[in-house]
Parts: C-alpha cells; sequence; structure tokens
C-alpha cells in the first residue's frame, strides 16, 4: 500500500473498510491500513461519520520526539447488534527494524490510538502492546495509530478469545527454548566450576546473555515490571553489550590467543575491558551503548571468524574444532543484522532469531564438551613425562653421534616457525646455520669438548633465528652419555625458551639509565654522558658545549585536576616535541620529574643555543587537544656555556645551568635565562637571605607600616593599608618583594601574616579609641593563600578582634582574584566565616587576574580594590576609562565600596570623583609611613569655620612634612630615611609593587 507523504496539515483519505467480526481469527492489519508518514507532527484525514453516512475530519496530533512522524488508519465496521471488542496486538520490537546506531530498543512501538467516535482504546493490563477496542453496533469507526519509529512487520487484529489460545501455544514453544538455553548456560557454568578452564566461564557468560536477551524478547521482562520505563531500555543495552563481552572472551579464551597471537591477544583484551565497561556504561546512555555492543558484537564475530580461519589453516585443533560452530555464528549475526537495519520483515523473525541463538550455543557447548573430554584423556594417558617437560617449558634435544642422528622437539621447531622435522633432516648443520654468528663460536667449542671428556654438562645460552627474521633466546641444558674410548656417544637435555627473561634483563638495564615514560635518558646516564663531553672536550676543539634545562610549569596541578595519566600523556608529547627541535648527535634526557635536559654542541656559540632554547619553548607552548578543550604548557630555561681551557667539572657545568633557570623561573611567564655570575652570587644571597627569615620573626624584625586611604568627596582620612616591612640587621630596611617569594616557598608566610594581620588589629583598635571621630576608621590587611587555607586562620581572626574591641567591619582582610580562583569552593567558605565573625572583606587588584562577575557575586566582599595599572596615566589602556567606569558602576550595584590604587596625579583623582569612586590610594595622598606619622595625620584637628581653607589631607601632609625637619626617622633603608619623602618620584623603597606582600 501507497504511503501519503504529507508536508502540510493536508486531508488524506482512509480507504478500506474492515467488517466485523472478522473471519479468520486475525488479520494483519499493517496490509490493509494507510500509512501516512509526516515532517509536520498533525495529520488531518477524511474519515466516515459513525452512522457511515457522511465523510468528516479527523485530526491527529503527534506524541512522538523524532521525524519523520508515522501513522497507520483503518476503519472498522460493526453491522450486528451488539458491541464487538476486538484487539489490536502489537508485536516487540525487538531487534527487527530497531536500527545499528542509536537504536529504537524498548520503548513503544504505539504511541497512541486514536477514534473517530466511541470510546478510545484502552491498554490491556499484564499484556503490554495489546489494545482493547469496543466498536458499538451499528458503527463505523476509524483508528489512527500512531507508531514509534520504523513500521512494525505486524500489527494484528485479534478475537480476544483466539488471542488467548494464540498465547499458551506460544507460551509452550517460548518456555521450550528458554528451558533449553538456561539450561545451556547451567552446563557450562558447572563444567567451568569442575575443570577451572577459562574458556568454560565465557561460554557459561555469553550463554547467560543469550537467556537474558530471549527473556527480554519475549516479553518477560517489559517495562510493565519497572517502576520507570527506562528501566527496561536499561536492561536491554546492557544485555547486548554483555553479548558482545562474551563473544570476545570466548574466542579469546578458547583460542589460548595471547599464547599463539600475543599482539592480537593484547588488542583483544583490551576491547575485552572496553566491553565489560559498556556494560555498567548502558545504565547511564543506554542508547548509544546498544549501538556500540551492536557494532562491536558485529565485529567480534567477525574478527573471531578471521583469526580462526587463519590459525585454522595452520592446523590449530582448537580453532579446527570451533571453525564450524562460529560458521553458524556468523550466519547468525548476518541475519540478526539484516533484520535491525530493515532489510528482513517478516512475522517469524523473533521466532527465527530466537531458534537461531540457541543452536549456535548448542555448537558451541559442544565443542566445548568436545575439548574438555579431550583435555581429560590427555591427562589419563600415557606421556606423563612428555607433558611435564612441556608444562615446565622444556623441549627435548638429542645428538645421538654414533647413530649420526640429530633431534628437536617440534616445539622448537613451531616457535622458530620451522616445519615439523627440519631439524632432524638437517642435523647439527642446520641447528648452527639458524644461531647468531656472535654464539656460534662459544656453542661449538663447549659442546666440543664436552664431547671430548665423554663427560660433564652443558648449560649455555644462544639466541636463533626465526623464519619471521627475529631471534629467539634458548636455553640448553645437557649431559654426555659416555662412550668408547671416552668419547660421549650422545648428548642429551632440554631447551627452554627464555627470551621474555633476556627481554625482561635488557629492559632492567635500559631501566636503569632510561627514563620509564618517556625513554630518554635519565639522570644517571645524563651525568655520564655529560661528564664524557667535558672530559674530552680540549682547547683545540672548534666545538663548544651548550647545556640546557627545560622546567615545565603547571605538570603538578595537570596531576591534581586532570589525573596522573594526563600529566604523563604531556610530558610524553613534551619529550617528543623537543626530541625533534634536536639533531642526533646531541642528548635529550629527562632528569627529574618535568625537568628535561639537552647536550649539544655549537659552532657559533651562545646565540645558537639560545635560537635552540626558543624553539623548544615555542614548540613546548603549542596547544594540546585534550577532552575537547586544548590544554597550554609553559616552560622555564636555563642556558650555559661550557667553554674549554677553565678546568670546571661537570657538576659545576650542571649547577650554572640550574641557576639560569631557576633566575628564569624567578621572573615569571615564559623565560630564558643565560646564565651569568651575578646569578651565583644572588643565589648565594638568596640562600643566606632565608636563613636570616627563619630568625627575623624571634628577632621581632618585621615592622609595619601605613599607607593612607583617604575618602575622595571629602578629603579626610578613611583607612590605611597596613604593609610589612623587614628591619634587616645587615642590609637594612627591605621591602617585600625582595623576602616574600622565599617566605611563601618555605611556609614562613604563614607566621609573618599572622604577625602583621595582629599588629594591624591592635593599631586600628588603639587608633579607634583613641580618635572617636575616627570610629569607622578601617584597615586593610593583605592575606596570602597560604594563610587563608590554615585550619586556625578563623580562630586568629576571631581574638584579633575580641581583644583589640575593634568597630566591626573596619579590619579588612584583602585577598587577590588570583588567590580566590585557585579553589574558590574552599575559600568561598572561608571568606563566609571570615565576614561572619565581623571581619571586612576587600578583593584586591580587580581587572587584573580573572575578574569573573560570576564569581563576584558569588564571594561576599564589601570593597573592591582596582589595580593602578586602570588609573595612573602612565600604564593605561586606551580603553582603561572604560572599564574604570563600568567596574565603579557594578561595584556600587552589587552594594560595594571602591578603592582606586596608584593615585599620583590630581587629574586622576578628579577623573575618579567624577565617576563616583569613593576611596583612593597613592602618592598624592602619602607614601607608606611609620605609626607615629600616620597618627599625627589622625591627630589634627578640623579647622574651623571662619578658615579660608578646609583641613584635608594636603594640608596635614605640609604641616607634618615642615615638623620632620626637626625629627629623625624611624628606619633607615641604606642612609636614606623611611620617612615620606618631598615627592613620589624621588621615593625608590616605596615603589607601587612593593607595597603589598601578597
Amino acid at each position: 500500500m501507497a504511503i501519503s507523504i504529507l508536508f502540510g496539515s493536508a486531508i488524506a483519505h482512509a480507504q478500506e473498510v474492515i467488517s466485523l467480526p472478522v473471519a479468520n481469527d486475525a488479520i494483519n492489519l499493517s496490509s490493509v491500513s494507510q500509512r501516512y508518514e509526516s515532517a509536520n507532527p498533525s495529520l488531518q484525514i477524511e474519515v466516515l461519520s459513525a452512522d457511515a453516512k457522511q465523510r468528516e475530519q479527523l485530526s491527529v496530533s503527534a506524541l512522538s520526539q523524532r521525524t519523520p512522524y508515522r501513522w497507520l488508519a483503518f476503519t472498522l465496521a460493526n453491522p450486528t447488534d451488539e458491541t464487538i471488542k476486538p484487539l489490536i496486538v502489537v508485536p516487540k520490537r525487538g531487534f527487527v527494524g530497531t536500527g545499528l546506531i542509536w537504536p529504537l530498543i524498548g520503548g513503544q512501538t504505539v504511541l497512541s490510538i486514536t477514534a473517530s467516535s466511541g470510546a478510545e482504546p484502552e491498554r490491556v493490563l499484564g499484556r503490554p502492546g495489546v489494545f482493547r477496542l469496543s466498536v458499538e453496533p451499528q458503527r463505523v469507526v476509524t483508528y489512527v495509530v500512531e507508531i514509534n519509529g520504523n513500521w512494525p512487520p505486524r500489527l494484528g487484529l485479534w478475537n480476544e478469545r483466539a488471542y488467548k489460545f494464540h498465547l499458551e501455544n506460544r507460551s509452550l514453544y517460548r518456555g521450550f527454548l528458554l528451558g533449553l538455553i538456561g539450561l545451556i548456560a547451567l552446563y557450562l557454568t558447572i563444567l567451568f566450576f569442575v575443570s577451572r578452564q577459562v574458556a568454560y566461564l565465557s561460554g557459561a557468560l555469553l550463554s547467560i546473555a543469550g537467556t537474558l536477551l530471549l527473556l527480554l524478547e519475549f516479553g518477560f521482562f517489559s517495562q510493565e515490571y519497572f517502576s520507570s520505563p527506562s528501566t527496561a531500555v536499561k536492561l536491554r543495552s546492557a544485555t547486548e553489550a554483555l553479548m558482545a563481552l562474551g563473544v570476545f572472551s570466548f574466542f579469546h579464551t578458547f583460542l589460548l590467543l595471547r599464547h599463539r597471537m600475543p599482539i592480537l591477544g593484547y588488542l583483544n583484551i583490551f576491547l575485552i575491558f572496553s566491553m565489560a565497561t559498556l556494560v555498567p556504561y548502558a545504565f547511564f546512555q543506554p542508547y548509544y551503548a546498544a549501538g556500540l555492543a551492536r557494532i562491536s558484537f558485529g565485529g567480534g564475530v567477525f574478527f573471531g571468524a578471521i583469526i580462526i580461519l587463519y590459525l585454522s589453516l595452520h592446523r590449530n585443533p582448537r580453532a579446527l574444532a570451533i571453525l564450524p560452530a562460529w560458521m553458524v555464528l556468523v550466519g547468525w549475526t548476518l541475519f540478526v543484522g539484516s533484520a535491525i537495519v530493515g532489510w528482513i520483515t517478516h512475522p517469524l523473525l523473533s521466532p527465527g532469531i530466537a531458534a537461531g541463538l540457541i543452536l549456535t550455543l548448542l555448537l558451541l557447548a559442544f565443542v566445548v564438551t568436545q575439548f574438555a573430554v579431550g583435555m581429560r584423556m590427555t591427562k589419563d594417558s600415557s606421556g606423563r613425562d612428555a607433558l611435564a617437560l612441556a608444562g615446565a617449558g622444556n623441549s627435548v634435544w638429542d645428538y645421538n653421534l654414533e647413530q649420526k642422528s640429530f633431534y628437536v622437539s617440534p616445539e622448537i621447531e613451531k616457535l622458530l616457525g620451522l616445519r615439523p622435522g627440519h631439524f632432524e633432516l638437517g642435523g647439527t648443520h642446520t641447528w648452527l646455520d639458524l644461531m647468531h654468528k656472535d654464539d656460534r663460536v662459544n656453542f661449538s667449542n663447549r659442546l666440543d669438548a664436552m664431547i671430548s671428556n665423554g663427560m660433564g654438562f652443558l648449560n649455555v645460552s644462544f639466541r636463533m633465528r626465526g623464519t619471521d627474521g627475529g631471534y629467539r633466546w634458548l636455553q640448553l641444558k645437557a649431559r654426555a652419555v659416555p662412550g668408547e674410548s671416552n668419547i660421549a656417544s650422545r648428548c642429551i637435555g632440554v631447551v627452554t625458551d627464555i627470551t621474555h627473561t633476556k627481554l625482561a634483563e635488557e629492559r632492567l638495564l635500559r631501566d636503569a639509565v632510561h627514563d620509564h615514560l618517556t625513554g630518554l635518558p635519565n639522570q644517571t646516564l645524563f651525568t655520564d654522558r655529560l661528564e664524557r663531553a667535558v672530559n674530552r672536550h680540549s682547547e683545540q676543539s672548534p666545538h663548544e658545549i651548550g647545556l640546557i634545562l627545560v622546567d615545565i610549569d603547571r605538570i603538578s596541578s595537570i596531576n591534581d585536576s586532570l589525573g596522573h595519566a594526563a600529566g604523563d600523556n604531556f610530558l610524553l608529547i613534551t619529550a617528543r616535541r623537543i626530541a625533534e627541535e634536536m639533531s642526533p648527535r646531541d642528548t635529550v634526557a629527562k632528569i627529574s620529574k618535568n625537568r628535561f635536559a639537552i647536550l649539544t654542541t655549537t659552532q657559533i656559540g651562545i646565540d645558537e643555543v639560545y635560537q635552540i632554547a626558543e624553539n623548544i619553548q615555542n614548540s613546548i607552548s603549542q596547544p594540546i587537544p585534550f577532552r575537547p578543550k586544548k590544554i597550554y604548557l609553559t616552560s622555564y630555561i636555563g642556558l650555559a656555556l661550557y667553554k674549554s681551557g677553565t678546568g670546571e667539572e661537570a657538576a659545576e657545568f650542571l649547577k650554572r645551568a640550574e641557576i639560569a633557570m631557576y633566575s628564569a623561573k624567578r621572573r615569571g611567564g615564559t623565560n630564558i635565562s643565560v646564565f651569568d655570575p651575578r646569578m651565583a652570587r644572588r643565589t648565594t644571597n638568596r640562600v643566606a637571605l632565608e636563613s636570616d627569615l627563619h630568625q627575623a620573626i624571634e628577632r621581632n624584625e618585621f615592622k609595619l607600616m601605613y599607607q593612607p586611604i583617604v575618602h575622595l568627596s571629602s578629603g579626610q582620612i578613611a583607612g590605611f593599608e597596613a604593609l610589612v616591612r623587614w628591619q634587616h640587621q645587615t642590609r637594612g630596611l627591605l621591602g617585600p618583594g625582595e623576602f616574600m617569594d622565599i617566605a611563601e616557598e618555605t611556609g614562613l608566610i604563614v607566621d609573618i601574616g599572622r604577625f602583621v594581620l595582629n599588629e594591624a588589629g591592635i593599631q586600628l583598635g588603639s587608633w579607634q579609641r583613641l580618635y572617636t571621630n575616627h570610629e569607622m576608621l578601617f584597615m586593610s590587611v593583605n592575606v596570602s593563600t597560604r594563610q587563608i587555607i590554615q585550619p586556625d586562620m578563623i580562630g586568629d581572626l576571631q581574638a584579633i578582634l575580641d581583644r583589640s574591641e575593634i568597630t566591626p567591619g573596619t579590619l579588612k582582610i584583602e585577598v587577590t582574584e588570583t588567590q580566590v580562583m585557585e579553589n574558590p569552593e574552599l575559600a568561598s567558605r572561608v571568606l563566609q566565616s571570615i565576614r561572619k565573625f565581623g571581619a571586612g572583606l576587600s578583593l584586591d587588584d580587580f581587572g587584573t587576574g580573572y575578574s569573573s562577575l560570576s564569581y563576584l557575586q558569588s564571594f561576599p566582599f564589601d570593597t573592591i580594590k582596582i589595580d593602578k595599572s586602570f588609573v595612573h596615566s602612565e600604564e593605561k589602556h586606551p580603553f582603561s576609562d572604560i572599564i574604570l567606569k563600568s567596574v565603579v558602576a557594578l561595584a556600587h550595584d552589587l552594594g560595594m565600596a571602591v578603592v582606586a590604587e596608584g593615585v599620583e596625579e590630581v587629574a586622576e583623582a578628579e577623573m575618579l570623583n567624577e565617576l563616583g569612586c569613593e576611596f583612593v590610594q597613592g602618592f598624592l595622598y602619602g607614601e607608606p609611613m611609620i605609626a607615629r606619622d600616620a597618627q599625627k595625620l589622625l591627630g589634627h584637628r578640623p579647622v574651623s569655620a571662619g578658615d579660608n581653607e578646609p583641613d584635608t589631607v594636603y594640608s596635614r601632609l605640609s604641616r607634618m612634612q615642615l615638623e620632620r625637619h626637626t625629627l629623625q626617622s624611624d628606619y633607615e633603608i641604606g642612609s636614606t630615611t623611611a620617612g615620606v619623602t618631598q615627592t613620589p618620584q624621588e621615593t625608590t623603597q616605596y615603589q607601587p609593587e612593593d607595597a603589598q606582600y601578597d
């Protein structure tokens, strides 16, 4: 019957009218119904009215989410005087027409049945896919059936009594099939427990999966038996994945594939694990998993067929035994595949599929049984000695000098790819010809010596060439049998394949001097090569030795976030990229977890080495695709050049390159540093500074300085930012840029931060109590990442707030965007607790880090500090004013105050005032100063109303500068005082980058 393709809501006509009751027990509605297929979810058809006297239009809307939409329409007439209630039986979907990729497993074949008049069809409980119609006397009813997916092969209209009789007959047939396949699964399971052979377990797994599949095919696990309709779909998908797993496991274990074909064996093991993973995955993505399972099952069957055919051609007994059964499995797979893609449609397809599956499993079970009987007979045979030798991996080697015969067990000939009897025909000459030339002389001499003595024992290892051109390591243990004249008449012993042992020894030797991940030389081998290169280098050599050290950044964070497997993969890619930039005569080594070393020779000098380093750095910086994103790696590179005549040892040469690399790392970003003698001095100073830093806290050498924060509209002091300085005993007053990196690395930053927070809290409380008009005076204190994540951070803060009697919210904890984004979840919890205990929160350097608006609203900040790069005219970007205006407006909308840093000119202050910025900080309003000077700023009383000029920060600073001529500053930096200088430009110890220590 033709299919109507509707592109709009055009009117279609239902054709035939089926008179009830039907003459037969059942008719196929699919063949007498009108089919409609449309891209539009609505359908209108012209139908007869209930009294058949006129025509009406019936409109139907689709429930399906897939296109095209499909309907079947048929008309039933009841000319009798009684209501007739026939049944519509929809076949289970099963395999037929479900598709190969993203199959329509499970689900309903019929989504809805719409009647033109009368009662709507109802589902029969306990019978999925069965609907009861109700056609009243002398009535004509048209039914429109919405089909989900492909057209069903059969849609039956049944008499209810005939359908019950049909179910009874079908239940008997299905019960017989299920009993038979269940018996096969039970039999193979018992056989596994008796014989302990993995092949039987694989056969049992395949049979169990087949049993579950038939239960699903026969409707024993339909959607009505589960709380969720998707459960049946998931179970079906998992069962098909289990079938694929059974196929791969069966032919792998039965054929002993890993031993006979190692490469394919290991590949198949990977596929087995993939199928095992697919089974639980089916419960999360059932449709996708089912498609993969069907493709994998077909691929496994044909993959196994190719292997079985190949082994059968080589007379493998197991392959020959399983070949007929596997060919039946191939035929069944083709048959099921044709049904899946819709090439074959017939009502008897489902019974045929079930019968074919049982036949295939019966044949496989027969082969397994035959193999089990054969193995048992072999075990009971009289060849126990031969089996013992074979079980120990040994083969017989027999050289009979009297009979001039030579015999080697067929296992060795097979190992080398030779035909049986090859050595027996060729004799010892053939044996020696296949032996490696480096081993041949030693073997012949030792064998001749044993024969000449007529006694003795021979234990020798050698290599034998196979037909594939490769060599196998063999070990011969033989003893001489004395003959006449004290000369051996016979030499007999055993030959063992020790290839794996020798390869393992070679691998151990290689691993001792090579990196196991990249295969590059490790530090031990690299150091040896470096020493050799230095020792043989002479003054007359036209070449110089260049040493490049490359440190890969972010590997630790990648391991923490993406896993060590991803980190190893990135290191492997990096090693390959570095090696591609070097010539074969150069040495590339991996000398630590994320560090590479390159030893190269140069005729030009450091310029050539630097160019190589740039090429390496550019190659490393190329993105690496990873799960659909891209990962970018950065590197720090140090260079050193060895020159003849210096007498420098290899260790000192390597140390120079390390110093250059650490110098590049301290500079940040992606840098290349060439060794300079001054770097060594700085390194020495750094070590000394680190030693002094451990004692600085005990000696009370840290001091606080305070930089004013001014309320822009009134010009009054609003608060201070506490800045730490180190009064070193010999080097004077040090800014944070000279010691904070060391403090971070050593962990002393926590103790320093605790000291700063405590001192700043005490000073703020003192000022608030001393100057009541400044009770809302606030103090900003920078806190490092390490200090925030300390468990006692909240307790310390609460104790400081309680002890100092500070106005709530006036001690502001400053953190940067970068600190917050290192661990947003933990930072959010800690910041919430800090805010809860009465401290303020300030987001420092806004605009220089992530600047994520979504995170800005997630954290409880009350103040935003805008970085000086958006304010200071010498550092501003062309769009800085626009960004600055937006940030100020955003902060005000979120109820936050704004502090602009780095204000050095009056024009900048006026611009910020126009934008509505509340607070400013910078050299225009005051440099960092000692507590006494800061207190003087706070202590000046406001001027009277009769004065010409209000008392602002400008006027206070001017008066303090006049007073400072008679005062001596508290701190010195060399010969320069630490007080406020005349102009910001003259100050060197208080540069903006030293104004914060985090």
